[in-house]
């Protein structure tokens, strides 16, 4: 086993794979990039280009969310490419099966996704920030 780099993230977010999944695709049909803001209250996902700006919203209590754990604001720019490729590289083989997903980032700060191959493991991939200005 090759050893995780050794980060502190500030936000943990829980989530349905499937439900990351269409966000990041809906985002991705106007932007190159999301916008990821965690706060005590829910997750923003927010893309933006010349061609106008989509948000999408989990409240604390909706049901895509599975579970937030930040304790300040979080917000952090990562690339719609990657997080697509990292996505279908994880999917379920069916759609009756379910992956939970694992997201954890603190601002300017590597995304880890983290979600369980069943009785395989563990699998971990590191998405760095989109840095701006």
């Amino acid at each position: 086993d090759a050893p995780l780099p050794k980060l502190s993230f500030e936000a943990k977010i829980v989530a349905d794979h499937s439900s990351f999944l269409k966000i990041v695709k809906k985002i991705g049909e106007l932007s190159g990039h999301v916008v990821i803001t965690a706060t005590r209250d829910g997750v923003v996902f927010q893309g933006m280009s010349d061609e106008g700006e989509i948000k999408e919203t989990w409240e604390r209590t909706a049901t895509d969310l599975l579970d937030l754990v930040t304790s300040s604001e979080q917000k952090a720019i990562y690339s719609i490419e990657y997080l697509t490729k990292f996505l279908n590289a994880i999917k379920p083989a069916s759609t009756k099966d379910s992956r939970v997903l694992t997201l954890e980032y603190s601002t300017k700060i590597p995304l880890k996704f983290s979600t369980q191959l069943g009785d395989y493991g563990w699998i971990h991939f590191y998405l760095a920030p989109r840095i701006e200005g």
